[in-house]
């Protein structure tokens, strides 16, 4: 798998070829509601991101309708099926910027500064109103709130979240 530069996001795979005029179908690998400002795709071949310029798009559950414009034809549209794409992380909405940022958790080991090491993220739970860690705590799911006032520290290099839990917040949830 290429590794990619960190100012792009993969956000799906080029399914399939619509029509005569080069639109294209992808399945989204991440829940999107909309682009935001994002004006170009950059659509993998072999190790480089080539940019290519969004002329429109229709998003529809996990698939997006793409139409670029260098692509007019079905004959240059199935050149790119079976393609992952990228988006620039600046143009994205930051609501999808984040969430890939927490989906990218799981692993980490979770500290608190009183407790000491806590377990492992097992997944992380997105509620409308509220991001939670789900840590496997003395054989207990133990939910942390993904907030600023808990989390002191995320080192990506370590793989570990330093938190600070209220007195009592693991006596109330386990």
């Amino acid at each position: 798998m290429m590794k990619t530069d960190t100012a792009y996001m993969r956000l799906g795979v080029i399914k399939r070829v619509r029509g005569l005029q080069g639109h294209l179908i992808a399945l989204l690998e991440k829940q999107v509601a909309s682009l935001g400002a994002v004006d170009t795709l950059f659509i993998q071949l072999g190790h480089t991101l080539v940019p290519y310029t969004l002329a429109h798009y229709t998003l529809q559950n996990h698939q997006i309708l793409i139409k670029l414009q260098a692509v007019n034809d079905s004959a240059t549209a199935y050149q790119l099926k079976g393609r992952a794409f990228f988006a620039s992380r600046d143009a994205l909405p930051q609501q999808v910027v984040e969430q890939e940022l927490l989906q990218g958790l799981q692993g980490y080991q979770v500290v608190d500064v009183v407790r000491g090491e806590l377990g492992a993220v097992q997944q992380v739970d997105t509620l409308p109103l509220q991001a939670l860690l789900v840590v496997n705590y003395q054989a207990q799911e133990l939910l942390i709130p993904y907030h600023e006032g808990i989390i002191q520290q995320i080192d990506h290099s370590q793989q570990r979240i330093v938190v600070h839990l209220p007195p009592g917040l693991i006596e109330a949830l386990c």
